[in-house]
């Protein structure tokens, strides 16, 4: 359809163009994010009003949200180094005269989402404003982009918070969701590859099969919830039913076999399953709605001089499926004070990106677990509680309690944590040993 030309200039005269028509947006970087590399998506201004969506997954809150979906094809434009203040696409003439909203997403070297900037009309809530691309005549557009940091997963949506979003059955980018400093939080239907649009695609981000539009899907961004989804105390609200399992009071056993009862977790909505010491093996209990297990532990190298940290370690199976389609792991709140606890797949083929989730493939479902500090002293014994929450392609949860504890016997040094780089196959990582 519409094609998407970059260039750099200080200035509209340096535009080494060979049309003079269409539209050109110029964009402004005040807060200079680190933005490599550009893309306009075009959306549709039909059909744009909004719907309620839960805040996070920890709450019944709704706030509005507004889709959006995508109208045209685009393409990326790499700054080649050059800042993205001043740069200018040209968005080449539209012969049907409609109107496009345009969105211009800009991505750091490791393809996080870091800016987002929109032609907005001043307003109190700063409503993206759609344009005409003309014919004939070339028509400027400023657009300011706005930093955006990854959200956190128990606060939601925040300001100047924003995602893409990826389906975990095929790694395909389905859209992103964002919140800028001023209105209400806005998501946008992606096309898939191979299309020309996004417009028949439902607004079902997560990929659960049940759209906000005619399957009322509370909550968009998580693939666990939507109606119809099972529940058990202990939980937030999966179902959408409006009712938050977290404040109900385990009475039985939820179908744990050689378990005795559930006992409040760390957290709303982070209850466990009592193990049965008659019962060997009952620490490793998942209910049928695929509650979490008991707690666990990771346990800590220390040396005379303190906690060995960052602390690295492999954990094994975290799917828990028999390895027969991945899965994704989550770091959920509570977090120990002054620690930092991050996931990444293990990946021979590439050095590992440590962050608050990672995507486990069917082919491998070994993790790596990193916890640091910033705490200048660490007293022995536990630090704290971590969970790590566990989703398979089917969409229900599972949730590992994991605690960190310190070596009480210091050892003479913490010892060389490598981990796999491209291509490598050491996997020596010694600083911390975990039982999940």
């Amino acid at each position: 359809m519409r094609s998407l030309i970059g260039w750099l200039g200080l200035a509209i005269g340096f535009c080494a163009c060979s049309s003079e028509e269409g539209a050109l947006l110029v964009l402004a970087n005040p807060s200079n994010a680190s933005v490599t590399r550009v893309e306009v998506v075009l959306a549709s201004t039909d059909d744009v009003v909004p719907v309620k969506q839960r805040i996070s997954t920890q709450s019944t809150l709704d706030e509005d949200v507004r889709y959006y979906k995508q109208a045209s094809t685009t393409r990326a434009v790499m700054l080649g180094g050059k800042s993205a203040d001043g740069f200018a696409i040209l968005v080449a003439p539209n012969p049907d005269k409609a109107k496009y909203i345009p969105f211009v997403f800009g991505y750091a070297a490791d393809d996080s989402l870091v800016a987002i900037g929109r032609v907005q009309q001043g307003d109190d809530e700063q409503t993206p404003v759609p344009i005409t691309i003309p014919t004939g005549e070339l028509d400027r557009f400023d657009v300011v982009l706005e930093p955006m940091v990854v959200p956190d997963p128990m606060v939601g949506i925040a300001r100047n918070t924003g995602t893409t979003v990826t389906c975990s059955r095929d790694s395909v980018k389905r859209g992103a969701a964002w919140k800028f400093a001023k209105g209400i939080q806005l998501r946008i239907v992606f096309a898939r590859p191979g299309e020309v649009s996004g417009l028949d695609n439902p607004a079902d981000l997560d990929c659960d099969d049940h759209d906000v539009e005619s399957q009322k899907d509370c909550d968009d961004l998580e693939i666990g919830f939507h109606p119809g989804q099972a529940e058990v105390c202990g939980q937030p609200d999966y179902n959408c039913d409006g009712s938050y399992a977290g404040t109900t009071a385990c009475t039985a056993f939820q179908g744990c076999p050689g378990h005795t009862g559930c006992a409040n977790g760390t957290g709303p909505g982070l209850d466990v399953c009592i193990p049965d010491p008659a019962v060997a093996d009952s620490d490793a209990c998942f209910c049928p709605a695929n509650q979490c297990s008991t707690n666990t532990q990771c346990v800590l190298t220390k040396t005379s001089n303190g906690v060995c940290a960052p602390a690295y370690a492999i954990v094994s199976d975290i799917c828990r499926n028999g390895n027969s389609s991945g899965c994704m792991v989550t770091v959920r709140d509570p977090l120990p004070a002054n620690w930092t606890v991050e996931v990444a797949h293990i990946d021979s083929s590439s050095s590992p990106t440590f962050g608050p989730t990672a995507i486990m493939t069917a082919d491998s479902d070994q993790m790596y677990l990193r916890a640091s500090t910033n705490a200048t002293s660490v007293p022995t014994g536990p630090i704290g509680t971590v969970v790590l929450e566990v989703r398979t392609t089917a969409g229900t949860p599972m949730r590992y309690f994991v605690t960190l504890t310190l070596d009480p016997n210091p050892h003479n040094e913490c010892g060389a944590a490598t981990i796999k780089g491209p291509g490598g196959t050491t996997a020596m990582v010694d600083t911390m040993s975990c039982d999940i």
